[in-house]
């Protein structure tokens, strides 16, 4: 069965081979092949970013793809833990020590903004997106 997942795993996304070079070994970013996109992007980032999107915006930010518009992530990637506690309740944390490409911690730090924007409440009450706002004139 462990057999069976792993070349399930190893075939899973060659349908998109022509998108990108899935032949990185060492946990390398793949190099992506023609065509391409070559304009400036933004990418909006919050204390709301976590997890597997963390994760992305992590290899967006150690391999300068674009401008990280917002504030901090949440600091929180990497597999969870669970432990089981009285009252049938669940406890999880994250077990892992991540580390950013350059070999600082992720861990508690999270991802800094390259272009710091705030939410203000009167942005909000106005019904406006200052992340958006600022990220799309990026």
């Amino acid at each position: 069965m462990a057999h069976q997942e792993s070349r399930n795993e190893a075939t899973a996304f060659e349908h998109l081979h022509h998108l990108v070079d899935t032949r990185c070994r060492d946990h390398e970013v793949p190099k992506p092949l023609a065509p391409r996109f070559t304009g400036r992007f933004a990418f909006l980032i919050d204390g709301r970013v976590l997890s597997a999107a963390e994760s992305l915006i992590g290899v967006v930010e150690g391999e300068h793809l674009g401008a990280l518009v917002g504030g901090p992530t949440a600091g929180t990637n990497g597999g969870m833990d669970p432990f089981d506690v009285a009252g049938d309740h669940t406890l999880r944390w994250t077990g892992m020590d991540i580390r950013k490409k350059d070999g600082s911690p992720h861990l508690g730090v999270g991802i800094k903004p390259t272009v710091p924007v705030r939410r203000t409440l009167a942005g909000v009450t106005a019904g406006r997106d200052e992340l958006l706002e600022k990220g799309s004139r990026w």
